[in-house]
């Protein structure tokens, strides 16, 4: 953010600006942040089995992604919040997935990917060794790597003894 309002301004911005710009960002990217219908029953449910849970977002702030995830109500149930802003490596590089499973001290055959993006979440997940699970909402993916294809969180929660 310094860095582009250096050039906007061409001059050093002072931390006030660049911490005032950044949240003006960080608001105007999360005011969207909604769960799907059956997000919060989904998380409830896992969160009652005693499941750790957590996110890896190619979000470009991790502010954004916590704003993002505030507004939704979503926070609450995950463990661990990875973003490629904060590490440095964006999905479907199998780094992020390692740096996620080391965070958990798991190995990728005790873990599951659940994502919506068939290069970017089941791609990355298959490559790292992970079991994936495809959150299909929008129908577009006929033949998937995805070891799980649903077209819901709640199908799959309804499915979860896979897990």
């Amino acid at each position: 953010m310094r860095q582009l309002l250096e050039r906007i301004i061409e001059d050093s911005p002072s931390d006030q600006l660049v911490k005032a710009a950044i949240e003006i960002i960080v608001k105007a990217r999360s005011a969207n942040g909604v769960a799907f219908d059956d997000a919060h029953s989904t998380m409830q449910k896992l969160s009652r089995r005693d499941v750790k849970l957590g996110i890896i977002s190619n979000v470009s702030s991790h502010e954004v992604a916590m704003g993002i995830l505030d507004k939704a109500r979503l926070t609450k149930y995950f463990d661990e919040i990875v973003t490629s802003a904060r590490v440095g490596i964006r999905k479907p590089d199998p780094g992020i997935f390692r740096y996620a499973l080391m965070q958990f001290k798991a190995r990728p055959e005790e873990a599951v990917m659940v994502g919506d993006s068939e290069t970017h979440d089941i791609g990355g997940g298959y490559i790292s060794g992970l079991r994936t699970v495809l959150v299909d909402r929008r129908h577009r993916v006929a033949n998937s790597l995805a070891d799980y294809h649903f077209n819901s969180l709640g199908d799959a929660s309804r499915d979860i003894e896979f897990l």
